[in-house]
């Protein structure tokens, strides 16, 4: 059976969001915290910033 490999991503993506969004509001950059937690992500750092931007505007 294959994975839905997107579908992880979001899982994985939600799962930290939490802590994404408050490093956010204390100024990291998403630079910073794509380069710490990006392998567990499984993703790359457009798709991470696509995700924050949806979440960021509620299509997601």
């Amino acid at each position: 059976m294959e994975i839905n490999r997107r579908g992880m991503v979001k899982v994985r993506f939600f799962a930290r969001k939490d802590l994404i969004f408050r490093k956010l509001e204390k100024g990291y950059s998403r630079q910073m915290i794509f380069d710490e937690i990006g392998k567990e992500l499984d993703c790359t750092y457009e798709w991470f910033c696509r995700l924050i931007k949806k979440v960021e505007t509620g299509t997601l």
